[in-house]
């Protein structure tokens, strides 16, 4: 059975946090989790299944699993835009470095970001540890430049951030998308569409032409935009189970 720690919520709950790797059953798992125990003290496992597989799920679940998020993987091949970000004018795209006010006013945003992301809904956890990850997925990202970007909409003339995507190149070609979020007055359609158009833009002159997405099930606006607006295609949709010790 293969696993990985994940470092992120490791860090946050100052306890192993396990995911299993795609394809583990329910058996391999059984048959594997004493050993694993003894050699990480998780303080949970997680694993993700076809949302379709309920053999796996009902077998999971049969084992002290619960369902904690139902995901929407998708994709979009990049085009050429038919609109330009010159005329976004005075709102504009820059790729974000990693310094202390630029960490301030991207954490004065996700403070006050809507209630999709997952660790948010969990009556689990608190509030506190909730927006902490979050933070500390945007400092991993600034921090791993290039390997990872933050890119930030901008008002040009007063220099407010306006709202940030992050996410990483994967492959050659491939950019694979994590969060985005926007500031309290400008999440609506079209200050998102101009965020989208404006990293589309920069990583089409870095030669990307696909982008690859993961959307939890109850983020129904952000479903809209992405297949109405944007034009992602969904690829498979998955539900991630967790056990907790």
């Amino acid at each position: 059975m293969k696993y990985k720690i994940l470092d992120v919520e490791s860090q946050l709950f100052k306890h192993n946090i396990i995911q299993l790797d795609e394809g583990t059953t329910a058996k391999d798992y059984a048959r594997c989790e004493e050993k694993m125990m003894a050699e990480n003290s998780p303080y949970y496992v997680q694993v993700q299944l076809d949302a379709n597989d309920l053999k796996g799920i009902h077998a999971y679940e049969s084992l002290g699993f619960r369902f904690i998020e139902f995901r929407i993987f998708r994709h979009q091949q990049l085009v050429d835009q038919a609109v330009s970000s010159r005329y976004f004018f005075p709102f504009g795209c820059e790729l974000l470095g990693d310094d202390n006010a630029t960490r301030k006013a991207i954490f004065e945003i996700t403070a006050h970001h809507g209630s999709h992301d997952r660790f948010t809904r969990d009556p689990l956890i608190s509030n506190e540890l909730a927006k902490k990850r979050l933070e500390l997925y945007i400092t991993k990202s600034l921090e791993s430049y290039p390997r990872q970007f933050v890119y930030g909409l901008i008002n040009q003339q007063s220099d407010e951030l306006i709202g940030i995507r992050n996410g990483i190149f994967s492959d050659p070609g491939i950019v694979k998308y994590f969060y985005t979020f926007m500031k309290k007055g400008y999440n609506d359609p079209k200050y998102t569409a101009m965020l989208e158009t404006c990293v589309q833009e920069a990583l089409t002159k870095r030669k990307i032409t696909r982008v690859e997405a993961i959307s939890s099930g109850s983020n129904v606006q952000e479903m809209n935009d992405s297949t109405l607006l944007q034009g992602f295609i969904v690829d498979r949709t998955t539900v991630l189970m967790r056990k907790i010790f």
